[in-house]
């Protein structure tokens, strides 16, 4: 292990922490505080504001807008909404630091009960808030998930994302793995949740990793199927252009998850059936596609850190969620990176054909 860590160490990849430490959070004085992190967004950022300060709704809600240092028109349209929208729209400029810096500061300043979180490339439908509220007063829901369509700039849908109409407890691991979304966007979160897991500061994949590791710690999550988010798919989509160029980082994928699988692990409340499930899910495809562009002998070491780590937790009372969990405990089980490669291959040509 100290070996291997050493040569992923020695091609300039280096073991951050997390977090240093967890945010103070501000009294509860309203129902939602939704943080909408900006940067170079000025073509964009209107009509996500436009869907949001409209909505009709019987609770209340305010707009943070934290300005990452956009250095095109952005603040000032920001501004031009706080004008017409002084007590629901907050302006907060920082230097720029990353969505998830951005992020962080609208947690330390939300004043709502629950949270939410809008990409300031994306709008939402004119009863979302009144929505998600609604679900999460009604079932006191940690967590509130929406189903969303992918658009392009022109607004023609591409893709219809839902998960049902689901209602989570604590001990629903399975349902937990199958229908929680990896992503931070699309409904709302208590606030006092981050009290126990804020968003990787200078990592790549922070959002759906902090998903994950709330998805641990929320009693009730109330998933419903109304599409009420529409996420714009554009060639500026982070999740489009990370880890094409073979940059270190894509290492990312192995660190952040198996540093949030220790730290949850640390909750004796904590399943760790689900948390062996979910680093299989983690560590099967998506850590093909996120390190495809690595070289094989560096793919390799990371492989093999995935298979370390997981036989360090696997023990003969794991139940498998999926098909695919059960075939690639088998793989990482045996060490066999040829098989990783082969098995990932054919899940993603499967999946560009259904």
């Amino acid at each position: 292990m100290k070996k291997e860590t050493s040569l992923l160490q020695n091609r300039g990849y280096t073991f951050n922490p997390l977090w240093n430490k967890l945010p103070s959070l501000k009294d509860n004085d309203i129902n939602l505080s939704i943080i909408i992190p900006v940067y170079i967004s000025e073509r964009f950022i209107s009509k996500c504001l436009d869907s949001l300060v409209n909505q009709v709704t019987n609770y209340t809600y305010e707009l943070i807008c934290i300005n990452d240092g956009s250095t095109d028109e952005s603040l000032h349209i920001l501004e031009g909404y706080a004008l017409t929208n002084p007590e629901k729209l907050i302006i907060y400029s920082q230097e720029n630091g990353g969505i998830s810096k951005a992020r962080n500061k609208g947690i330390e300043l939300a004043r709502g009960e629950y949270v939410g979180f809008v990409d300031n490339d994306d709008y939402v439908s004119d009863n979302y808030v009144e929505t998600i509220m609604q679900e999460a007063y009604k079932y006191k829901a940690d967590v509130v998930q929406v189903g969303n369509v992918e658009v392009d700039l022109s607004g023609h849908v591409k893709k219809r994302i839902s998960k049902g109409n689901h209602l989570l407890n604590q001990t629903d691991d399975e349902g937990r793995f199958h229908y929680v979304q990896g992503y931070i966007w699309g409904g709302c979160l208590k606030k006092e949740l981050f009290t126990k897991v804020i968003f990787p500061e200078g990592f790549w994949y922070e959002d759906m990793i902090t998903r994950n590791a709330i998805m641990h710690f929320a009693n009730i999550i109330r998933i419903i199927d109304d599409v009420l988010y529409y996420k714009t798919v554009h060639s500026n989509n982070a999740s489009k252009v990370l880890w094409r160029k073979g940059n270190i980082k894509s290492a990312d994928q192995y660190w952040l998850a198996k540093s949030l699988s220790d730290y949850v692990l640390s909750d004796k409340n904590v399943s760790k059936n689900l948390v062996y499930n979910v680093l299989l899910r983690e560590w099967s495809l998506l850590l093909y596609i996120r390190t495809f562009a690595l070289d094989t002998k560096l793919r390799k070491e990371i492989f093999l850190l995935c298979a370390s780590y997981l036989a360090s937790l696997k023990n003969e009372s794991i139940v498998f969620y999926a098909k695919d969990n059960k075939i690639f405990s088998k793989i990482f089980s045996k060490r066999s990176f040829l098989r990783w490669r082969f098995y990932s291959f054919w899940k993603l040509l499967l999946s560009r054909f259904l």
